[in-house]
């Protein structure tokens, strides 16, 4: 019964401060982005990544079980674009410097849709697992390239600390489930 309430509070704080952090960035890129290049080409950047957001924690939402494989091949999309800077790195940079940051903005997308996806007790472990892959891989990748953009720390903190969390809740509740007798 503990460890219920444990894992129900674990699970809601880590949606929680998930949620609250990345919805404040998420406004933050707006106003950037409609402060320049503003206009029609803001509102156009804005929906490349806002209609993927609202698709995928749609789908996290009303369809947990088909989303789930998606979402979690998902986090290999923005570590294979940060691996692209061991390759070239003079072009990622310059590719990075005028599109703007894609990283960050794929960390925080998956990063809430999965969020929405690990508050689902039954994918509560592998959506903690998945966001603690996806804030901390790209980041190591960067490191060892030395190129770290402040922007995807800060966009991968909020995923880390809410996918630790998500991963705490779900290994009481698969405690939980061995410990019942029967």
């Amino acid at each position: 019964m503990v460890r219920m309430r444990i894992t129900r509070v674990l699970r809601g704080v880590g949606w929680w401060l998930t949620f609250v952090w990345l919805m404040a960035a998420f406004f933050f890129v707006v106003g950037e982005t409609f402060d320049d290049p503003g206009g029609w080409a803001a509102a156009g950047l804005v929906a490349c990544w806002l209609v993927p957001l609202l698709v995928l924690a749609g789908a996290a939402w009303w369809r947990p079980g088909a989303a789930r494989s998606m979402l979690l091949w998902s986090v290999s999309l923005p570590i294979a674009y940060a691996a692209t800077a061991l390759v070239d790195r003079q072009s990622w940079a310059s590719f990075h410097d005028r599109v703007g940051p894609i990283g960050a903005l794929s960390v925080m997308v998956l990063g809430l849709a999965l969020a929405v996806l690990g508050r689902q007790p039954d994918s509560t472990l592998d959506a903690g697992w998945a966001m603690v892959a996806l804030a901390t891989l790209p980041v190591l990748v960067l490191l060892v390239v030395g190129d770290l953009m402040a922007s995807l720390v800060a966009a991968s903190l909020p995923v880390l600390v809410g996918g630790l969390l998500y991963v705490a809740a779900g290994l009481l509740t698969s405690r939980q489930q061995v410990d019942v007798p029967g």
